[in-house]
């Protein structure tokens, strides 16, 4: 599932940015609902897959809630560094 968010990041670098890395203030209030709202879905899928392997006793020492935003996090990081920094070395590695 991250492999598929970093690879959405890649391919849609432009997309990517607005959905997920902008503030949004340049955006009409409409489309700053909108951008906010697909964030929060992306962030739900990955929440309900840690809840599923939380539910079968897979997740040990924290919550759903708290293992998703760590995976979200590592996944937004990892895609924004090979979206902004093309020669760094986990670009390469990657590939």
């Amino acid at each position: 599932m991250i492999e598929a968010y970093v690879n959405f990041g890649l391919s849609a670098p432009s997309t990517y940015r607005l959905v997920f890395c902008s503030h949004g203030r340049h955006l009409s209030p409409r489309s700053q609902d909108l951008v906010e709202r697909l964030g929060e879905r992306g962030f739900k899928v990955l929440l309900d897959v840690v809840t599923e392997i939380d539910a079968q006793g897979r997740l040990r020492n924290t919550t759903p809630a708290a293992a998703a935003q760590v995976l979200w996090a590592s996944g937004h990081g990892l895609a924004s560094l090979l979206i902004t920094q093309v020669g760094h070395q986990c670009h390469r590695q990657m590939s």
